[in-house]
């Protein structure tokens, strides 16, 4: 009725714009513009009259009118073109405007008909700005319009795939006829000969025309050559002899061919393949003549040298990186021969094989390398290749020398000379003014030094007279190069020579008997190395390359020497102390003559060690008074230091020097144990906090908690203790966190004061704390909550009543390990000062703990009754919840029913988690109810997200039973999964909630459908291929009513996936000869189908897409 209603007065409005009156033809273009459901007759009327009323303001009202949303559907509803080709129509539109043969009306009512899904409508009143922003389009962009993206269909049936499936298919065709053919021994070298032949002639074919098509063709009859060959000699059947040799003809044939493609497609690939094709020639020379692989090995590195040549002819005729792959895959192939090289060398070292002679093969290959990485430095520079060219040079001497048997003596010498040999290359190179030969002096200079000390190595194992000799000539060696120019690393290798002969003297012949203290041995090299320093600066005012390098080898020695007086820390402490006191004294005299007090930290260091060692000596097994003593007194001197002007860094070093010592002791306080073990810790930890106080630095001060907390667990086996070292760290906190001003230091000391008070009662052997300890919550929340009535509340204040209420749940939380009516009382109370807190605060929160609390109670009263089973404590809590709707009833609702409601939530879930434990029907029906008060929250609070947990604890109620009868089943978990699943998406499609709703649908359909899919392919039943078709069904039937591409595309592409594993099971005994064939007949099929019908497929296509224009996805 209200339909016809609508349609007659539609009609007469449509008369009254017939009107001669403006004010009547005004008023029913109004009244068009308000109607809820429009048509084409009205739409149209509308156009005429924007463009073609007298009234400008009829003109103006029906263009503004156009832009209401019934109109809009209509032109959606009438649209045949895609969104794509409206948006080249309405530039059309704009160029017209421009041209002047539309005005700027005319161009928005035509505009209006192509642009209602694209921009907000325009009023009559801004459409004169608009044309100005039409008209201010480049010419480029006016004569050449956007291309629209190509669409999926466009993508498949273009000219390109046609192609590409014709020829493919083609392809496979004629391949699996010629696989066939070929099957037949008599034919196979007849019809690779025609086939080889034919790609050939193809490629020189097509060589200027197609390029592209030339190149493949030819890489597929080189490929052809060897597979020929191959079929050619299994047909002549000559010797086995002549296998190699022919072979070695047909792919050096190869790589001639493929080295001139290069210059003819100039093609990297094949310089690439004509250097592989070159190698393996080497290796079948190597094959051939029956030797050991060090002839492969040195052919290959003569075939790389050679591909060098190659480089630099391409970087030349091309460029650099044209050369570049043929560059890399030349050194990728010198580093593999050298990595084989040692592989075969460690094999000969551990199983010797060959005849000496080889030895000279495999010093050539090594210098054949060294050669390579020569001249590629000079084809591409590089700045590791000099290294590499000393790398490789270095073991030639050892590979040389191989061949004719020498002596262990001869060996070491020779390295020595070999190693001198690079020593002198490598200064003269650098002395040399040449920029391609200076960048190898450093490298072989360096390459030197492993040479002399293997030289030094293998001396100590013929006589220490070899080794000391040859040290005493490296020295020299070095040290003579360092006087004609001094360098740092030359310096430091003479040193080390010198100091490495130094040791050797006490094991020559003369002195081998003497027994000298090895603490001793060390020290003096390590003084007058360290001296060395200070005697070079001042006395000579020397360069720092002559006392930098003394400085850094005697500080290792120095390290050395304390590792070797610590391995042997007891066994002469008096020796020991002497070393320590004469370093302690030589620091600080350093530390003291070259102003740098941090070398005081080495003296004080000293003494300490020194004072350890006399208590060794001394036999004394309680150090900690002592050491902590020695340590205070560190400390104090820095301050008093302090307080004297420039002395501010001897300040810091002693009290630096007294906080580590300090930790140092407490560290070791536990070995010892007992009181004086914690009040070790204890004083360290006050040294720290007192200079994180004076510091103002945090990190000191959080040590000083650690080293507090440290004491207390030292101090654990006996409860007193422990009670007094957490009374003093409560004290500390305390007064540092009032230093500071922080009250949160407060919480460490309620919560170190507390475990104090167990600490007693542990001691008391008092077996009942819930009074005590609840006692104790009471007494913080009291004596915070009192100044705060008084009005002198603060931050304190606050800390207090925090502290009282944590405890207070700490408490109740380890009630029910005591249990009984204490249990009840404790919970009870603790309940009681949260709802306190509520009051004081003015804030809810609190709340929630206290009603926890109280439902605490609830269940501890009900396991005092012995009422056992999961759901009576359920229903007390849908009890707790229900009563939040209490203050809703009493139109009161607010933050108290919020809170009780949400706790009630909160604790259904949590028994809903422990339902699994308990089993039985009792758990299903916990369950259920904990979804059943988040079901009707849900709806309540009209929020669709509490739909979820509703959703996941009613899923698990269905499990529970699943699991209760015993169903293993997969259907029957997947079905009721994706049952609620998409109750929860239609749930989120009403609440227009479209990216949940896509994501819930989505895993909801694959886990229905992939469940049942998995059963089919697994165990190969028909009716599971039956029930995935049943279930497809219904998600396409449920995907349509709710307009889901989602839910309509994931059940078609299932039912597709399943036919085709039918298929193919049904068809998996056919040969892959078959296989290939049908395959390419299928592509043949597809492409003469798509010349064929395009046009049509398209348009099939542009119109599914239209119309799935407005699903959701």
């Amino acid at each position: 009725m209200k339909t016809e209603q609508g349609s007659d007065q539609v009609t007469q409005l449509l008369e009254q714009t017939d009107s001669d009156q403006a004010n009547f033809r005004l008023k029913a273009v109004s009244g068009l513009a308000g109607i809820k459901v429009s048509n084409l007759k009205v739409v149209r009327k509308l156009e005429k009259l924007a463009i073609r009323d007298r009234s400008k303001t009829v003109r103006e009202a029906a263009l503004e009118a156009l832009s209401a949303p019934a109109h809009k559907k209509v032109q959606h509803d009438n649209n045949r073109l895609a969104k794509r080709w409206r948006e080249i129509v309405i530039g059309q539109i704009s160029k017209w405007i421009k041209d002047d043969l539309i005005d700027a009306k005319q161009g928005h009512v035509l505009r209006q008909r192509y642009n209602f899904d694209m921009a907000p409508a325009t009023v009559a009143g801004t459409e004169v700005a608009e044309a100005p922003i039409q008209v201010e389009r480049t010419k480029a962009q006016e004569e050449k319009p956007p291309k629209p993206p190509r669409t999926l269909s466009e993508i498949l049936f273009s000219e390109t795939t046609i192609r590409l499936a014709l020829y493919l298919g083609a392809f496979f065709v004629i391949a699996a006829a010629f696989i066939l053919a070929a099957a037949i021994e008599t034919l196979r070298l007849p019809i690779l000969s025609v086939v080889t032949l034919g790609f050939f002639l193809a490629a020189l074919a097509l060589r200027k025309h197609l390029p592209q098509a030339s190149f493949v063709l030819f890489i597929v009859f080189s490929f052809l050559v060897p597979i020929g060959a191959s079929v050619l000699l299994t047909a002549i059947n000559i010797h086995h002899a002549f296998h190699d040799p022919f072979w070695i003809a047909v792919v050096s044939f190869l790589a001639i061919v493929w080295g001139i493609s290069t210059w003819v497609y100039s093609s990297r690939f094949f310089s690439i393949t004509s250097l592989g094709a070159a190698s393996y020639v080497a290796i079948l020379i190597g094959r051939w003549a029956n030797t050991p692989p060090h002839l492969s090995l040195l052919l290959l590195g003569l075939v790389g040298l050679a591909s060098l040549a190659g480089v630099y002819v391409i970087r030349n005729w091309k460029d650099r990186s044209f050369a570049l792959p043929l560059f890399v895959v030349s050194h990728l192939q010198q580093a593999s021969i050298l990595f084989l090289s040692l592989i075969l060398l460690t094999i000969e070292f551990f199983l010797p094989s060959i005849a000496q002679g080889w030895w000279l093969a495999i010093a050539a290959t090594w210098l054949i390398a060294s050669a390579f990485y020569l001249a590629s430095n000079v084809v591409i520079p590089f700045g590791l290749f000099p290294w590499l060219v000393a790398g490789t040079l270095f073991p030639v001497s050892w590979f040389t020398l191989a061949a004719f048997d020498p002596s262990i003596t001869t060996v070491i010498v020779m390295t020595w000379i070999w190693g001198t040999f690079m020593v002198v290359g490598g200064e003269i190179l650098q002395i040399v003014q040449s920029k391609n030969l200076h960048p190898y002096g450093l490298p072989l200079l360096l390459a030197s030094a492993p040479l002399y000390a293997i030289a030094a190595i293998g001396g100590l194992v013929d006589t220490v007279t070899l080794a000391f000799t040859l040290l005493v000539l490296t020295a020299f060696v070095y040290g003579s190069l360092s006087v004609r120019r001094p360098r740092h690393l030359l310096w430091f290798g003479a040193l080390l020579s010198a100091l490495f002969a130094y040791f050797l003297i006490f094991d020559l012949i003369f002195l081998e008997n003497t027994n000298f203290y090895p603490g001793f041995v060390f020290l003096w090299p390590t003084l007058i190395l360290l001296a060395v320093d200070p005697i070079s600066r001042r006395a000579f005012n020397a360069q720092i390359v002559w006392y930098q390098s003394p400085r850094i080898l005697g500080f290792l020695v120095g390290i050395l020497h304390l590792v070797i007086l610590a391995s042997s820390f007891n066994d002469q402490p008096l020796r020991s102390t002497i070393v320590f006191l004469i370093y302690s004294a030589f620091f600080a005299l350093y530390a003291l003559s070259d102003h740098k007090p941090r070398l005081g930290y080495l003296a004080t260091g000293g003494l300490a060690v020194a004072a350890t060692n006399l208590l060794i000596y001394f036999d004394q097994e309680s150090w900690l008074a002592p050491l902590i003593g020695l340590s205070i007194a560190y400390y104090l001197g820095g301050l008093a230091l302090a307080r004297l002007q420039r002395a501010e860094n001897w300040s810091l070093v002693l009290r630096s020097s007294g906080l580590v010592a300090s930790i140092l002791v407490a560290l070791s306080a536990p070995a010892q144990g007992g009181l004086a073990a914690s009040i070790t810790i204890i004083l360290a930890a006050s040294m720290y906090a007192a200079e994180g106080h004076m510091q103002q630095k945090g990190r000191l001060i959080i040590l000083a908690n650690l080293l507090y907390l440290g004491a207390y667990f030292v101090a654990l086996t006996e409860p007193l203790h422990a009670a007094f070292a957490l009374v003093v760290y409560s004290a500390f906190s305390t007064m540092y966190g009032r230093s500071i001003r922080n009250p949160k230091f407060g919480y460490l000391a309620l919560a170190a004061l507390s475990l104090a008070v167990i600490h007693l009662l542990l001691h008391f052997e008092q077996t009942v704390w819930l009074a005590p300890m609840i006692g104790l919550a009471a007494a913080y929340y009291l004596a915070g909550l009192i100044p705060n009535l008084q009005g002198r509340g603060g931050s304190w204040t606050a800390v207090l009543r925090t502290g009282g209420l944590m405890l207070a749940t700490l408490v109740s939380l380890s009630a029910p390990f005591q249990g009984g009516l204490a249990a009840i009382v404790s919970m009870i109370v603790a309940a009681l000062l949260y709802l306190v807190e509520v009051v004081i605060r003015k804030k809810v929160w609190p709340g929630f703990v206290g009603n926890i609390l109280i439902l605490g109670a609830y269940y501890q009263t009900l396991f005092e009754l012995e009422v056992s089973g999961l759901l009576y404590f359920t229903i007390g809590m849908f009890v707790y919840y229900m009563a939040g709707f209490i203050p809703v009833l009493l139109s009161r609702s607010g933050k108290w029913a919020n809170m009780m409601r949400g706790s009630g939530l909160a604790l259904g879930v949590l028994l809903s988690l422990a339902a699994p434990l308990q089993g039985g029907p009792g758990a299903i029906i916990s369950v259920a109810i904990a979804a059943t008060a988040f079901a009707i929250e849900a709806f309540h609070s009209r929020n669709i997200w509490l739909g979820f947990p509703a959703n996941l604890l009613y899923l698990g109620a269905y499990f529970l039973s699943l699991a209760e009868l015993q169903i293993t089943q997969p259907q029957f978990y997947s079905i009721g999964a994706a049952l609620l699943g998409l109750i929860m998406h239609y749930l989120l499609v009403r609440s227009r909630s479209t990216g949940s709703a896509f994501i819930t649908g989505t895993v909801s359909q694959l886990l229905l459908l992939s469940t049942t899919y998995i059963q089919m392919v697994s165990t190969e039943q028909f009716v599971y291929f039956f029930v995935l078709f049943l279930q497809s069904l219904v998600v396409l039937v449920y995907g349509v009513v709710v307009r889901s591409r989602s839910l309509v595309i994931t059940p078609i592409v299932f039912v597709v996936l399943a036919v085709i594993t039918v298929m193919f099971s049904a068809l998996s005994d056919l040969g892959p000869l078959l296989l290939i064939g049908c395959t390419g007949i299928l592509l043949m099929v597809f492409g003469i189908l798509a010349l064929a019908l395009r046009g049509r497929i398209s348009q099939a296509t542009e119109k599914l897409r239209e119309r799935l224009g407005g699903w959701r996805s």
